[in-house]
Protein backbone atom coordinates (compact mmCIF):
# COMPACT_ATOMS: atom_id res chain seq x y z
CA UNK A 1 0.00 0.00 0.00
CA UNK A 2 2.95 2.24 0.67
CA UNK A 3 4.29 1.66 -2.52
CA UNK A 4 0.82 2.63 -4.36
CA UNK A 5 1.13 5.99 -2.05
CA UNK A 6 4.65 6.96 -3.79
CA UNK A 7 3.17 6.17 -6.99
CA UNK A 8 0.21 8.52 -6.35
CA UNK A 9 2.05 11.13 -5.33
CA UNK A 10 4.81 10.97 -8.04
CA UNK A 11 1.67 11.32 -10.39
CA UNK A 12 0.35 14.19 -8.65
CA UNK A 13 3.78 16.21 -8.39
CA UNK A 14 4.53 15.39 -11.83
CA UNK A 15 0.97 16.72 -12.84
CA UNK A 16 1.28 19.82 -10.46
CA UNK A 17 4.77 20.82 -11.84
CA UNK A 18 3.38 20.47 -15.49
CA UNK A 19 0.83 23.40 -14.45
CA UNK A 20 4.07 25.17 -12.78
CA UNK A 21 6.60 24.59 -15.83
CA UNK A 22 4.47 26.37 -18.31
CA UNK A 23 5.23 29.31 -16.28
CA UNK A 24 2.67 32.04 -15.83
CA UNK A 25 -1.08 32.29 -15.21
CA UNK A 26 -2.25 35.54 -16.64
CA UNK A 27 -5.00 37.46 -14.49
CA UNK A 28 -7.97 38.66 -16.90
CA UNK A 29 -10.88 39.71 -16.06
CA UNK A 30 -10.57 41.25 -12.96
CA UNK A 31 -7.27 41.89 -10.04
CA UNK A 32 -5.39 39.04 -8.54
CA UNK A 33 -6.12 39.97 -5.35
CA UNK A 34 -9.91 38.77 -6.25
CA UNK A 35 -8.40 35.16 -6.02
CA UNK A 36 -7.55 35.46 -2.33
CA UNK A 37 -9.44 32.63 -0.66
CA UNK A 38 -10.77 29.21 -1.27
CA UNK A 39 -12.74 27.95 -4.12
CA UNK A 40 -15.24 25.14 -4.63
CA UNK A 41 -14.48 23.01 -7.68
CA UNK A 42 -17.87 22.74 -9.64
CA UNK A 43 -17.04 20.99 -12.79
CA UNK A 44 -13.71 19.78 -14.57
CA UNK A 45 -14.03 19.76 -18.46
CA UNK A 46 -17.84 20.89 -18.53
CA UNK A 47 -18.75 18.07 -16.09
CA UNK A 48 -20.25 19.20 -12.99
CA UNK A 49 -19.36 17.23 -9.70
CA UNK A 50 -21.54 16.06 -7.50
CA UNK A 51 -20.91 16.62 -3.27
CA UNK A 52 -20.72 12.93 -1.40
CA UNK A 53 -22.61 11.98 1.29
CA UNK A 54 -20.84 14.27 3.44
CA UNK A 55 -21.23 17.30 1.22
CA UNK A 56 -17.55 17.34 0.42
CA UNK A 57 -16.27 18.96 -2.72
CA UNK A 58 -12.77 19.22 -3.76
CA UNK A 59 -11.40 23.40 -3.05
CA UNK A 60 -8.38 25.05 -4.03
CA UNK A 61 -7.25 27.56 -1.99
CA UNK A 62 -5.16 30.69 -2.57
CA UNK A 63 -3.30 32.61 -0.29
CA UNK A 64 -1.34 35.39 -1.61
CA UNK A 65 0.09 36.70 1.74
CA UNK A 66 1.48 33.54 2.56
CA UNK A 67 2.54 32.62 -1.39
CA UNK A 68 1.12 29.54 -1.56
CA UNK A 69 -1.59 27.70 -3.20
CA UNK A 70 -3.24 24.16 -2.18
CA UNK A 71 -5.65 22.13 -3.33
CA UNK A 72 -7.62 18.80 -1.85
CA UNK A 73 -9.81 16.86 -3.74
CA UNK A 74 -10.62 14.22 -1.43
CA UNK A 75 -7.25 12.15 -0.67
CA UNK A 76 -3.60 13.74 -0.82
CA UNK A 77 -3.08 17.66 0.22
CA UNK A 78 -1.18 19.38 -2.15
CA UNK A 79 0.64 22.58 -1.90
CA UNK A 80 2.55 24.76 -3.59
CA UNK A 81 4.05 28.54 -4.00
CA UNK A 82 2.84 31.17 -5.93
CA UNK A 83 3.87 33.89 -7.22
CA UNK A 84 2.46 37.33 -8.29
CA UNK A 85 4.43 39.89 -10.39
CA UNK A 86 3.72 43.20 -10.57
CA UNK A 87 2.43 42.47 -13.92
CA UNK A 88 -0.27 40.36 -12.71
CA UNK A 89 0.93 37.42 -13.53
CA UNK A 90 0.78 34.18 -11.15
CA UNK A 91 3.93 31.45 -10.99
CA UNK A 92 3.67 28.37 -9.28
CA UNK A 93 6.65 26.42 -7.46
CA UNK A 94 7.35 23.33 -7.11
CA UNK A 95 4.60 21.36 -5.33
CA UNK A 96 4.66 19.18 -2.01
CA UNK A 97 2.25 16.43 -2.04
CA UNK A 98 1.15 13.37 0.96
CA UNK A 99 1.72 10.11 -0.24
CA UNK A 100 -1.87 8.51 0.39
CA UNK A 101 -3.53 6.34 -2.30
CA UNK A 102 -7.56 6.16 -1.79
CA UNK A 103 -10.41 5.08 -3.42
CA UNK A 104 -11.43 8.33 -5.08
CA UNK A 105 -7.95 8.74 -6.40
CA UNK A 106 -9.15 9.34 -9.83
CA UNK A 107 -10.96 12.98 -8.59
CA UNK A 108 -7.62 13.65 -7.59
CA UNK A 109 -6.35 13.05 -11.15
CA UNK A 110 -8.59 14.39 -13.23
CA UNK A 111 -8.29 17.86 -11.02
CA UNK A 112 -4.45 17.54 -11.66
CA UNK A 113 -4.50 16.64 -15.40
CA UNK A 114 -6.96 19.81 -15.56
CA UNK A 115 -5.12 22.26 -13.70
CA UNK A 116 -1.60 21.03 -15.51
CA UNK A 117 -3.48 22.46 -18.39
CA UNK A 118 -4.25 25.60 -17.17
CA UNK A 119 -3.09 28.94 -19.44
CA UNK A 120 -5.79 31.75 -17.68
CA UNK A 121 -8.69 32.58 -15.77
CA UNK A 122 -11.35 34.87 -15.55
CA UNK A 123 -13.74 35.80 -13.32
CA UNK A 124 -17.37 35.28 -14.18
CA UNK A 125 -19.91 36.63 -12.04
CA UNK A 126 -19.03 35.63 -8.19
CA UNK A 127 -17.10 32.78 -9.35
CA UNK A 128 -14.12 31.79 -11.68
CA UNK A 129 -12.92 29.83 -14.45
CA UNK A 130 -9.92 28.24 -15.63
CA UNK A 131 -9.06 28.08 -19.10
CA UNK A 132 -6.69 26.63 -21.24
CA UNK A 133 -4.14 27.71 -23.53
CA UNK A 134 -7.12 27.59 -26.39
CA UNK A 135 -9.49 29.62 -24.00
CA UNK A 136 -11.79 26.71 -23.39
CA UNK A 137 -13.14 26.40 -19.44
CA UNK A 138 -11.31 23.57 -18.17
CA UNK A 139 -12.26 24.11 -14.08
CA UNK A 140 -15.24 26.12 -13.24
CA UNK A 141 -15.08 27.56 -9.61
CA UNK A 142 -17.12 28.93 -6.69
CA UNK A 143 -16.20 30.93 -3.96
CA UNK A 144 -16.32 28.46 -1.08
CA UNK A 145 -14.71 31.53 1.45
CA UNK A 146 -12.91 34.44 2.34
CA UNK A 147 -9.53 34.75 4.75
CA UNK A 148 -9.52 36.45 7.46
CA UNK A 149 -7.25 37.55 10.21
CA UNK A 150 -7.98 36.00 13.82
CA UNK A 151 -8.39 39.08 15.19
CA UNK A 152 -11.27 39.02 13.16
CA UNK A 153 -12.96 36.36 15.46
CA UNK A 154 -12.98 38.59 18.60
CA UNK A 155 -16.22 39.14 20.18
CA UNK A 156 -19.16 37.26 20.71
CA UNK A 157 -20.91 35.07 17.77
CA UNK A 158 -24.72 32.98 17.88
CA UNK A 159 -24.08 29.69 16.52
CA UNK A 160 -26.55 29.64 13.65
CA UNK A 161 -26.19 26.14 11.80
CA UNK A 162 -24.48 23.27 12.85
CA UNK A 163 -23.26 20.23 10.43
CA UNK A 164 -25.42 22.37 7.48
CA UNK A 165 -28.44 22.50 9.67
CA UNK A 166 -29.82 25.45 11.32
CA UNK A 167 -30.07 25.63 14.92
CA UNK A 168 -33.45 25.65 16.23
CA UNK A 169 -34.91 28.77 17.58
CA UNK A 170 -36.98 27.21 20.13
CA UNK A 171 -33.78 26.14 22.35
CA UNK A 172 -33.97 27.98 25.38
CA UNK A 173 -30.59 29.01 25.20
CA UNK A 174 -28.86 30.06 21.95
CA UNK A 175 -25.40 28.29 21.42
CA UNK A 176 -22.43 30.96 21.32
CA UNK A 177 -18.82 30.96 20.99
CA UNK A 178 -17.17 34.31 22.28
CA UNK A 179 -13.46 34.40 21.32
CA UNK A 180 -10.42 36.31 22.84
CA UNK A 181 -7.78 36.15 20.17
CA UNK A 182 -5.23 37.45 22.56
CA UNK A 183 -5.59 35.63 25.42
CA UNK A 184 -5.93 32.46 23.25
CA UNK A 185 -9.11 31.91 24.69
CA UNK A 186 -12.67 30.74 23.80
CA UNK A 187 -15.92 31.00 25.86
CA UNK A 188 -19.42 30.27 25.20
CA UNK A 189 -22.38 28.18 25.55
CA UNK A 190 -23.70 24.95 23.89
CA UNK A 191 -27.47 25.99 24.53
CA UNK A 192 -27.13 23.86 27.80
CA UNK A 193 -24.37 24.40 29.34
CA UNK A 194 -21.13 26.84 29.75
CA UNK A 195 -17.85 25.80 27.65
CA UNK A 196 -14.12 27.57 27.78
CA UNK A 197 -11.15 26.64 26.05
CA UNK A 198 -7.95 27.19 23.97
CA UNK A 199 -8.11 28.67 20.67
CA UNK A 200 -5.20 27.49 18.75
CA UNK A 201 -3.94 28.65 15.24
CA UNK A 202 -0.70 26.59 13.58
CA UNK A 203 1.98 29.10 12.43
CA UNK A 204 2.81 29.61 8.85
CA UNK A 205 -1.38 28.38 7.91
CA UNK A 206 -3.29 31.44 7.90
CA UNK A 207 -6.76 30.18 8.03
CA UNK A 208 -5.61 27.21 11.23
CA UNK A 209 -7.80 27.00 13.53
CA UNK A 210 -8.45 24.33 16.65
CA UNK A 211 -9.57 24.79 19.64
CA UNK A 212 -8.33 22.55 23.13
CA UNK A 213 -9.16 21.72 26.17
CA UNK A 214 -12.67 22.67 25.97
CA UNK A 215 -14.73 22.31 28.90
CA UNK A 216 -18.27 22.35 30.21
CA UNK A 217 -20.53 22.76 33.00
CA UNK A 218 -22.19 19.61 33.76
CA UNK A 219 -26.47 20.51 33.34
CA UNK A 220 -28.77 18.59 32.53
CA UNK A 221 -31.06 19.61 29.92
CA UNK A 222 -34.24 18.65 28.41
CA UNK A 223 -32.88 18.15 24.98
CA UNK A 224 -28.69 17.77 24.54
CA UNK A 225 -28.74 16.90 20.85
CA UNK A 226 -28.00 20.48 20.03
CA UNK A 227 -25.04 20.48 22.62
CA UNK A 228 -23.70 16.97 21.31
CA UNK A 229 -23.26 18.45 18.05
CA UNK A 230 -21.65 21.66 18.95
CA UNK A 231 -19.16 19.65 21.47
CA UNK A 232 -18.23 16.95 18.53
CA UNK A 233 -17.91 20.02 15.95
CA UNK A 234 -15.54 22.00 18.01
CA UNK A 235 -13.57 18.87 18.09
CA UNK A 236 -13.20 18.69 14.17
CA UNK A 237 -12.44 21.74 13.65
CA UNK A 238 -8.95 22.69 11.59
CA UNK A 239 -9.74 26.10 10.13
CA UNK A 240 -11.85 29.44 9.55
CA UNK A 241 -13.40 31.60 6.75
CA UNK A 242 -15.72 34.16 6.07
CA UNK A 243 -18.80 33.02 3.87
CA UNK A 244 -20.22 35.55 1.00
CA UNK A 245 -23.57 36.52 3.56
CA UNK A 246 -20.16 37.74 6.13
CA UNK A 247 -21.16 34.99 8.68
CA UNK A 248 -18.19 33.06 10.15
CA UNK A 249 -17.47 29.60 8.78
CA UNK A 250 -15.92 26.62 10.80
CA UNK A 251 -13.82 24.02 8.58
CA UNK A 252 -13.27 20.24 9.00
CA UNK A 253 -10.02 18.98 8.17
CA UNK A 254 -12.17 17.59 4.88
CA UNK A 255 -13.14 21.58 4.38
CA UNK A 256 -17.19 20.92 5.32
CA UNK A 257 -18.19 23.67 7.07
CA UNK A 258 -19.22 22.26 10.37
CA UNK A 259 -20.24 25.33 12.51
CA UNK A 260 -21.82 28.51 10.77
CA UNK A 261 -21.54 31.46 12.85
CA UNK A 262 -23.36 35.12 13.22
CA UNK A 263 -22.52 38.38 15.16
Amino acid sequence: MRTLGIIAALFVAVLFTSCGNKGNVKVEGGQASGLEGEWNVLAINGKALESDSAGFVPYIGIDLQSSRVYCFAGCNRMSATVKVEDTGVLQFGQPMSTMMYCPNIDLEKSLMNAMSEVATFKFIGEGAALLDKEGKQIVTLQKKASFASLSDLNGSWNIVAVNGKSVSKKLEKKPTLTFDIAAGKVFGNTSCNNLNGLVVSLEGSRNSLKFENVATTMMACEDMSTETEVLSSLERVESFGILKNGNLALFSAEGNILLELKK
